[in-house]
């Protein structure tokens, strides 16, 4: 069991790092190459914002477009990020299906996107939400509607899940680098009252890897409450899940959280997640419970991020897999009526 929670741990403590302020130079001999790696996210780890989007007209009439305009940037006290994308996403089947429109950046006001929603019938329902990502990688994006099928199947999939940030380019890493297994290709987020989802899509396999030798492969994704805990320690608004598919072998269930429940205490337990590997596919679903109150309704995740332990006596203890950057999630159900 100690192997396995130190799987855990290890992923939690990526994390912390990511958002401390200081990152030693001696990680690097627990993990080699890590310190690079923690040190880009933490100076990149500010994705956009979105706010004061309108539409014209306000109430549409059949066949007439409309307009969307929004302020969507980064903000530039805290990062040298720029946003270099931005779109929206349309429904008028309540979700089953969604139309991308590409936004454009006002050429007098860089903080102005628009586009247009194409005239629809009389009597349509428009559902919609924006999406924008940054020159790291960071993205934000709107959740429009809330999971009614956990965990989705092939036969029943969930249409309530929207792209997370997605690895580094190249986004198919060479496999002498990263093991298809833990190569992530694309991450999902979704909600609904009493959690928050994670799909995480690797190239190959979600593998529980091997005890002996030692090669435990671990699954994560880690969520940032800023309404939880204190603002002075972030330790205290880290909540995390892990995958750690060995962790059956010593009789306990193989998905894991891990969070602070009162002060800086660390606790890894099986309360508020629940994990399933389907192939390439992971899903994860984490409790409200366990997240918190989140009266601001924004989240930070790290979708994904995978690892291998290699040594528990020894430095270097393992190597970090892959990982994305951050997600900013904001549950906002946005709808437009035509006339």
């Amino acid at each position: 069991m100690k192997k396995i929670l130190f799987v855990c741990l290890s992923l939690f403590l990526f994390s912390l790092q990511v958002f401390s302020q200081e990152i030693p130079d001696s990680l690097d001999r627990a993990v080699p190459g890590v310190v690079k790696v923690l040190r880009d996210i933490q100076a990149t780890m500010y994705p956009p914002e979105i706010h004061k989007v309108s539409i014209s007209p306000e109430k549409p009439t059949e066949n007439e477009d409309i307009e969307v305009v929004a302020e969507i940037y980064n903000d530039w006290n805290v990062t040298d990020d720029e946003t270099v994308e931005a779109y929206i996403y349309y429904s008028t089947d309540e979700g089953k299906s969604w139309e991308e429109v590409e936004m454009e950046q006002d050429g007098n006001d860089d903080k102005k996107w628009v586009a247009v929603i194409p005239g629809q019938k009389s009597g349509t329902k428009i559902i919609y939400y924006l999406t924008a990502s940054d020159s790291s990688g960071n993205v934000i994006t709107e959740l429009p509607c809330k999971v009614t099928n956990w965990p989705p199947t092939k036969e029943k999939p969930e249409l309530c899940l929207f792209k997370g940030a997605k690895d580094d380019d190249p986004v198919d890493d060479e496999a002498e680098l990263i093991k298809d297994d833990l190569d992530i290709m694309e991450t999902y987020v979704g909600y609904d009252d009493d959690a928050i989802y994670l799909k995480t899509v690797v190239q190959g396999k979600v593998d529980q890897g091997s005890a002996s030798p030692m090669k435990i492969n671990a699954y994560a994704g880690i969520i940032l409450n800023p309404d939880k805990g204190s603002a002075s320690n972030i330790l205290t608004q880290l909540i995390g899940a892990a995958h750690a598919p060995l962790a059956k072998m010593a009789g306990y269930d193989p998905c894991l959280s891990i969070y602070t429940r009162t002060g800086s205490d660390i606790v890894v337990g099986q309360e508020g997640v629940s994990c399933k590997a389907d192939e390439s596919n992971l899903y994860i679903r984490i409790d409200n419970s366990v997240i918190g109150k989140n009266p601001s309704k924004k989240l930070k995740l790290i979708s994904g991020v995978t690892a291998t332990v290699t040594s528990i006596s020894s430095e270097p203890y393992g190597q970090l897999g892959d990982y994305v950057r951050l997600t900013t999630i904001v549950p906002n159900e946005r709808e437009i009526n035509v006339e």
